[in-house]
């Protein structure tokens, strides 16, 4: 694995910690409901898995809008099922 890997892990690990740490997180994980809604979403899980989705996230309101709604409202194709957890 090349230098690139290593600086993406590092780069996505330092946008998720700084998500974790935003009040606006904590305060839907904090939020029975929402975490449960958020657990069960394999997509909305996956797209976090990018640094750029992160970022974008963290500045845009109307993104935050969107994931929130995505998370409480989805697709049924978009839920968890046991062999992808």
């Amino acid at each position: 694995m090349g230098m690139g890997f290593w600086s993406e892990a590092k780069e996505h690990r330092e946008a998720t910690e700084h998500l974790h740490d935003t009040a606006w997180w904590q305060g839907l994980m904090n939020d029975p409901h929402f975490a449960n809604s958020f657990q069960r979403n394999y997509d909305v899980r996956l797209k976090l898995s990018s640094t750029a989705y992160i970022r974008k996230l963290m500045n845009s309101e109307m993104e935050r809008r969107a994931f929130i709604e995505e998370v409480l409202h989805p697709n049924p194709e978009h839920l968890a099922n046991p062999d992808q957890d």
